[in-house]
């Protein structure tokens, strides 16, 4: 019971360091002259290039098959998500669609 303690700790200890450092990182980038979309653009990819990776190696079994109903779902939720970008909109039209679920 002490182990598993002390892991979630660890991990909960270096989820809050990369926020934190990811916070300093973007301020710093705005406040040098960086736009909020090409941020959001740029963190994005760099997420994709460590995640993608990653869930290969890890769940490399467990994958469930694409279908075109997915992926079609997919699309549709990043090209009208809520990301940052999109402040120049109704408030309510970003929360909707930020907690908009697949069926």
């Amino acid at each position: 019971m002490g182990k598993g303690i002390s892991v979630a700790f660890v991990a909960l200890v270096m989820a809050v360091l990369a926020q934190v450092t990811s916070m300093i990182l973007n301020k710093e980038a705005m406040s040098s002259g960086l736009s909020e979309c090409t941020l959001v653009v740029y963190s994005n990819a760099l997420s994709t290039l460590i995640l993608t990776p990653s869930s290969f190696i890890f769940h490399r079994l467990e994958r469930p098959p694409l279908s075109f109903y997915i992926v079609f779902s997919f699309l549709l939720l990043g090209l009208t998500g809520g990301s940052s970008c999109t402040y120049y909109s109704n408030f309510r039209l970003v929360l909707r669609l930020s907690t908009l679920k697949l069926i």
